[in-house]
């Protein structure tokens, strides 16, 4: 087992204490021609290396973990999506036919009733979370409120 990213030679093993590897370490460096001050470059390169990219890793996975979070907060079921939809597009109708004057009122008002209609109706089929449903009934109240002060304005 090791750090990630970095993998061990098994011909070199584990020692049973810090003096023996030290001594193998420097007949293996002796060996290679490096002096005591070349291999401890080498050592503390190796080391700043490896935290910089210990590091790294941290921060990737920290980042991933805010990734996902935010993505669920932002993903909404299509159902969700079609629901909410409904119900902006006829509150939508219903400010049309209260702002408007060149418009035939009546037919806005009905295609904003429909809306309201065909979202309870979905919102019967499907199994929604509980925010899902609590955007729902903020719409529903939304469109019904419209409805009822375009009524009004009649």
């Amino acid at each position: 087992m090791g750090l990630p990213g970095l993998a061990s030679d098994p011909q070199f093993a584990t020692f049973p204490s810090f003096t023996q590897a030290n001594e193998f370490a420097q007949r293996l460096n002796e060996g290679l021609g490096l002096t005591p001050s070349q291999a401890r470059t080498i050592v503390t390169d190796v080391m700043v290396k490896a935290q910089a990219l210990i590091s790294e890793c941290d921060s990737l996975v920290q980042m991933a973990r805010e990734l996902r979070l935010r993505s669920r907060h932002r993903y909404r079921h299509p159902e969700l999506e079609w629901v909410l939809t409904l119900l902006e597009v006829g509150v939508t109708f219903c400010n049309t036919a209260c702002i408007r004057r060149d418009v035939r009122k009546e037919r806005f008002i009905q295609n904003a009733r429909k809306a309201l209609s065909n979202a309870m109706t979905t919102m019967g089929k499907f199994d929604f979370s509980m925010n899902g449903v609590d955007e729902i009934k903020a719409g529903i109240d939304g469109l019904q409120n419209a409805l009822q002060e375009c009524n009004a304005k009649a």
